[in-house]
């Protein structure tokens, strides 16, 4: 596995989301923990690196993945890491009509 860009924290699913392939979400998270986006735009990227490299200030990752990788057209959930570099970390998978 590449190297881990922060820490996770607590990871968590709304109902939608924790109804998705387990595989399919512990698959994106891997890249999600290594700085890897899936779908989002670039400037949300870099948005997502420059919380990443700020230790010091809490901030968010955000990436955007389809559900199913060989059919975008079905839809994406998030994955969603709050409160970057504090003990309260927290990931969430969601949908985005859970937002």
């Amino acid at each position: 596995m590449a190297e881990k860009k922060f820490e996770l924290g607590s990871i968590v699913s709304t109902p939608g989301a924790a109804q998705l392939d387990p595989l399919r979400l512990m698959s994106c998270l891997a890249e999600h923990v290594q700085g890897r986006y899936g779908n989002l735009e670039p400037e949300d990227c870099e948005a997502n690196d420059n919380h990443i490299a700020e230790k010091d200030h809490p901030g968010r990752v955000h990436s955007v993945w389809t559900i199913h990788p060989d059919a975008p057209d079905r839809g994406e959930f998030w994955i969603i890491t709050d409160s970057l570099h504090t003990p309260d970390a927290v990931t969430t998978f969601l949908l985005p009509d859970e937002y």
